[in-house]
């Protein structure tokens, strides 16, 4: 009962708190924008729904609609829904490509493509990273923050958050370059204004 509680408060916090994206946001002691106390609480909110789920999961089919109802709890949007339902993650493709609010920013491996990403996270706009070398390949939130040099990619990674489908882990508040081995075939997508 305390658990159903607490996660009413956080949605409760979280719809309050959603319409204004200066509460997804703060400067740090170094001027410095980082993650706000309102949307670590909503992110560590999703990572425990995401091992609840996980840890309840009786079929390998379970828990596949986590990423598109993160996406669209984090960013207060319901782009990857039908029907009442967060979709299943190999269905979040054909919208960002396809649909017509959503557009390529470019591949992963352009700097000048990362730092728009980070830009567009930290302006509370809906931001996420494809593997678009397979079908159904990983999908990582950008999230507001800081981007990070990334030894393994050479460039400066913005921040993320993802719900692995493939095993049971997620994260957030690291670099993209924490999601994918490689920017190679990693595009970037956004949601227009």
């Amino acid at each position: 009962m305390k658990k159903l509680l607490f996660i009413l408060l956080l949605n409760g916090l979280f719809l309050a708190c959603s319409d204004d994206q200066n509460n997804m946001t703060t400067v740090d002691k170094d001027g410095k924008i980082v993650l706000s106390p309102q949307a670590k609480e909503v992110l560590e909110g999703l990572s425990d729904d995401y091992y609840e789920c996980r840890e309840n999961a009786t079929k390998k089919s379970d828990c596949r609609s986590f990423t598109s109802e993160a996406i669209c709890r984090f960013y207060n949007i319901e782009d990857f829904k039908e029907g009442g339902e967060y979709i299943d993650y190999i269905k979040i493709k054909d919208i960002i490509e396809g649909f017509t609010k959503w557009e390529v920013l470019g591949p992963a491996t352009s700097q000048d493509v990362l730092d728009e990403a980070q830009k567009n996270a930290n302006n509370h706009v809906p931001t996420v990273a494809w593997d678009s070398s397979k079908d159904y390949g990983h999908i990582a939130i950008i999230l507001p923050g800081q981007q990070k040099k990334s030894g393994k990619w050479g460039l400066d990674c913005p921040n993320s958050a993802s719900f692995f489908r493939h095993k049971v882990e997620c994260y957030f508040d690291k670099p993209l370059s924490y999601s994918f081995t490689s920017p190679k075939n990693i595009m970037i997508y956004v949601k227009k204004s």
